[in-house]
């Protein structure tokens, strides 16, 4: 959507992940319900996966997200033959090209995620101060550090850029609630960069008291301290019943591992317990 008058420029994502929907109809409810009149810059919403969200699968061929490394994107350009992701790539590629060519600063750009646990909606950050101010407008935990950990996610590829970028989990994949906190966070954003006025979103306050509820009035800022990254070939299984931001203590199970017990070597927090079958990420620790 193309505003009569000058603004910023904010870009949504919804299915990077195929099997992650609530982004992608927040997004498609949104945009039917704002009246372009109202907007000042331009907003985009972006499909992610176009063949992983209609197969439900987090992805067909390579993870979407762990491809946005300036190596990665460089040796997909001189590929002769592309998979699914790589031809995603470069697709998302031409467009943000476009819209740093046309478009007007400042930019925003907000990807919305889910989580095969349960767990409070947050959001994630690469730890930069454009990212910290922004996010902190929202009644939600924020969780940094998490890039230390992932090679390619899209959002550190953009923030390293420069633009600010946030990663926004909305809750469970399949629950409603994920849909309506994504749609909440997305008015939200839309008023927070002055690209819609506050008087313009019927029951904004609404919209900020459903993230603050959602998140259990939790604002703390927490940083990942660690990874169990699962091996290949590796037969690997959470004990089921972990959430995320869930208390634990050294010496809890919390996995099985090749027919080994797997415990925390942390009294912290559990954070995106692994509760599906594609993904190699089997749990993250944190802490404020």
């Amino acid at each position: 959507i193309k505003g009569k008058t000058k603004g910023a420029t904010v870009v949504f994502f919804g299915g990077i992940h195929g099997n992650e929907k609530a982004g992608v109809n927040a997004l498609q409810h949104v945009f039917k319900n704002i009246n372009p009149k109202d907007i000042k810059g331009t907003v985009y919403g972006v499909l992610g996966n176009d063949k992983a969200l209609k197969t439900n699968q987090r992805f067909i061929d390579n993870d979407l997200n762990r491809l946005w490394t300036p190596s990665q994107i460089e040796a997909i350009h001189n590929k002769t033959h592309l998979n699914n992701e790589e031809y995603e790539v470069l697709e998302l590629y031409k467009l943000l090209q476009i819209i740093f060519n046309e478009e007007n600063a400042p930019f925003y750009f907000i990807d919305f995620h889910t989580t095969s646990s349960m767990s409070l909606p947050f959001i994630t950050i690469n730890d930069a101060l454009i990212n910290r101010k922004f996010s902190k407008l929202f009644p939600v935990p924020i969780v940094l550090g998490i890039e230390e950990f992932l090679e390619g996610p899209l959002l550190s590829y953009i923030n390293q850029l420069g633009y600010v970028s946030l990663g926004f989990e909305a809750g469970q994949h399949d629950l409603k609630t994920s849909t309506t906190n994504c749609i909440a966070f997305t008015f939200l954003t839309l008023v927070y960069t002055d690209v819609i006025n506050q008087n313009k979103v019927f029951n904004f306050k609404e919209y900020y008291n459903t993230l603050k509820n959602s998140a259990e009035q939790v604002k703390d800022v927490f940083e990942v301290v660690y990874q169990y990254k699962i091996k290949p070939n590796e037969d690997f299984k959470m004990i089921n019943g972990f959430e995320s931001f869930q208390n634990i203590k050294k010496g809890t199970p919390l996995a099985v591992s090749n027919n080994k017990q797997v415990t925390s070597k942390h009294n912290a927090k559990i954070f995106m317990p692994l509760y599906q079958t594609k993904g190699d990420d089997g749990f993250f620790i944190i802490r404020v």
